[in-house]
């Protein structure tokens, strides 16, 4: 028997999905059956075999429409519990509890949900929160991965009877490595690099970013060096002419998506986070953990909680680029000290044996599970 589902949409690069695998895997080291089961199977994350679990690909046309092979696997595996991580999955697990009210579900929220302008998802444009609302209700429990984000989505959607949790987002010092010999030339003159890291979406405010450069490079063009932004997504095109339009196309590096981004934060003088909303920031740990002095905007929800109010780094509003731009000059002026014992004691709550404990704990708050041996890493499998 499965003890516990994770459910994603995809394998996007984004942070729920990192954790999704990160969480599944060190689930299974503690001795609980555990599937990773994905909606549709694409995304930069699509050749990673998690180590432990079982990764179920339910080979649907797309995200919302999963319904249908959810149902089948919920009638084959018939997993004790199921956490499900993104709104498409949310809403595919709430639907399947209609026709499966023995196996519980945990909505976990990874990002903001209110006052996304143009990007809500297009189902809370349409719909509001109403049926979402009438959902996430059956949930046994609804899971943040920040406290600004918990009491958001206790607000938005009214769910105040359901018990709610906030765990946040685990993080571990990757080993170093080598990047590619163009990359490593980046890094070799004096030259500082600033780093910018996420989807290329207009969530994270890039096109922001780049014009926050611009601004630096005209007032420091001496100090500004180049602007390297980590990711992939549909913006690439704009973002790329835009820094053309603003003449700094030549400054501007956009190497895609990365598996250790904290092999290029360690090489990096700041790392950037430009975003309109998060609903944790996993890069701005990340950053932390390497040592890169951080510029982040004060956006809902995990740049503040993450930055203790600015003692970890600097926070300014969100959506201006004169601030940004000033901040970021002051940031590679005087990076200042970072009081090193006072980091390492906020960043152990994100130690990932401690958020899998806590993980393993709200499970077992669910349902009674029963650690196993541990699996072996078992290849990809698709649901018929």
């Amino acid at each position: 028997m499965v003890d516990v589902a994770l459910f994603i949409p995809s394998c996007a690069g984004g942070g729920a999905e990192r954790v999704a695998f990160d969480m599944a895997e060190a689930l299974a080291r503690r001795g609980l059956a555990v599937d990773l089961v994905v909606a549709v199977d694409k995304g930069v994350l699509r050749q990673r075999i998690p180590d432990g679990p079982r990764k179920i690909c339910l080979g649907a046309i797309t995200e919302i429409l999963a319904l249908p092979q959810w149902l089948a696997y919920l009638r084959r595996e018939r997993p004790a519990l199921v956490i499900a991580m993104v709104h498409t999955a949310q809403l595919t697990a709430a639907l399947g509890s209609l026709f499966r009210p023995e196996i519980p579900f945990i909505s976990s929220f990874h990002l903001a949900v209110t006052d996304m302008g143009a990007s809500q998802w297009w189902f809370r444009r349409w719909f509001g929160f109403g049926p979402e609302r009438r959902l996430h209700a059956r949930a046994c429990v609804i899971h943040a991965v920040s406290h600004g984000l918990a009491a958001e989505v206790r607000n938005a959607f009214g769910l105040h009877q359901v018990p709610m949790t906030m765990i946040g987002n685990p993080v571990a010092a990757l080993p170093d490595g080598p990047l590619a010999l163009e990359h490593e030339a980046l890094f070799a003159s004096v030259v500082p690099i600033i780093l910018g890291i996420g989807r290329l979406v207009p969530q994270k405010n890039f096109a922001g970013l780049i014009r926050a450069f611009a601004r630096l490079c005209q007032s420091r063009p001496d100090q500004s060096g180049q602007l390297v932004i980590l990711g992939e997504g549909p913006e690439r095109s704009a973002l790329m002419q835009l820094a053309a339009q603003l003449g700094i196309a030549d400054r501007v590096i956009l190497p895609g998506f990365v598996d250790n981004p904290q092999a290029w934060l360690r090489r990096a003088r700041l790392f950037v986070l430009s975003s309109q909303w998060e609903g944790f920031s996993l890069a701005v740990l990340e950053a932390l953990l390497a040592g890169t002095p951080v510029v982040a905007t004060d956006c809902r929800h995990g740049p503040a909680e993450l930055l203790d109010n600015g003692r970890f780094g600097r926070l300014v509003p969100v959506a201006e680029d004169a601030a940004l731009a000033m901040a970021m000059a002051d940031a590679l002026a005087s990076p200042g000290r970072v009081d090193q014992a006072a980091l390492d004691r906020h960043l152990a709550q994100f130690d990932p044996d401690r958020i899998a404990d806590l993980y393993l704990a709200l499970i077992r708050s669910c349902v009674a599970v029963q650690p196993q041996t541990p699996t072996i890493a078992m290849a990809s499998v698709t649901a018929g």
